[in-house]
């Protein structure tokens, strides 16, 4: 059946638009009801439209409260046309603050189709500055950015990663799945980490965990930089200020450490 067509608006679009509206201006998140209710429309109807966009990554469903709120993929569509959404205001002052202490890049990305996916990067200050294009995407078991995601971040984010051998993308790439679950653990227990070298020869990252107001995860944030600036090794003073810019952020976005 071709789809209804009220002149030139195609009413599924419409709804998908007023969908989006609906969420971005809540103070959070809203169930089916909520959204069926300030969109005038049948539940069913909403949440046929709800389980295409969790699908496609423009709308984030919480299990725990069976909620629904503004996905990544729509935060990183925003970046990339220039819009101003909450995301990318709220943690550019870190990534500044961040690239300013320590002179490397400075890196936000959360998980986007099973991948570490930069939404913003502030450039560092080196003679050698690694730079980023908006949609650049890392896996999550080879990647400071991926553990952290791993550490903090849902269940749901180790289905992606589910495979009898990871991908050897350097020789320095652990590829035993078996090992993973140790390295993640030890990542949550100190608050940050570090992935030498297992996805890019010469190059590091340390990286910490950024949260949504209601303590959800919401990325990680990290310095890039040449294993000469970022040591397998670093000093307390650099994994120091890497996480204390995951508090600015997380505080940007309402969070309040507990």
């Amino acid at each position: 059946m071709p789809e209804q067509k009220d002149g030139q608006v195609i009413q599924s679009v419409a709804l998908t638009m007023r969908i989006f509206e609906c969420l971005a201006a809540s103070a959070g998140e809203k169930g089916v009801s909520e959204l069926a209710r300030d969109l005038s429309i049948t539940k069913a109807r909403a949440f046929r439209h709800l389980q295409t966009l969790r699908q496609l990554g423009y709308v984030s469903h919480n299990p725990a409260t069976k909620k629904d709120r503004i996905g990544m993929r729509l935060h990183l569509l925003a970046k990339i046309v220039g819009d101003n959404v909450e995301l990318t205001p709220a943690v550019r002052p870190a990534l500044e603050t961040l690239r300013d202490q320590t002179g490397q890049t400075a890196v936000f990305a959360p998980v986007i189709d099973g991948k570490a996916t930069i939404i913003d990067f502030m450039l560092g200050t080196t003679t050698v500055q690694y730079t980023f294009r908006p949609g650049a995407s890392f896996n999550l078991n080879s990647t400071a950015l991926g553990h952290i995601a791993l550490a903090f971040g849902p269940e749901e984010f180790w289905e992606f990663i589910k495979t009898d051998e990871f991908e050897k993308e350097t020789p320095q790439t652990n590829t035993d799945p078996a090992q993973l679950p140790a390295r993640v653990q030890t990542a949550r227990a100190r608050g940050w980490t570090i992935v030498p070298e297992e996805a890019h020869m010469g190059v590091n990252a340390i990286a910490a965990p950024v949260f949504f107001h209601d303590a959800t995860y919401a990325g990680a944030i990290a310095i890039v930089g040449s294993v000469q600036h970022v040591p397998a090794n670093p000093s307390t003073e650099l994994t120091d200020l890497v996480v204390a810019a995951g508090h600015q952020a997380s505080r940007n976005l309402g969070w309040r450490e507990s």
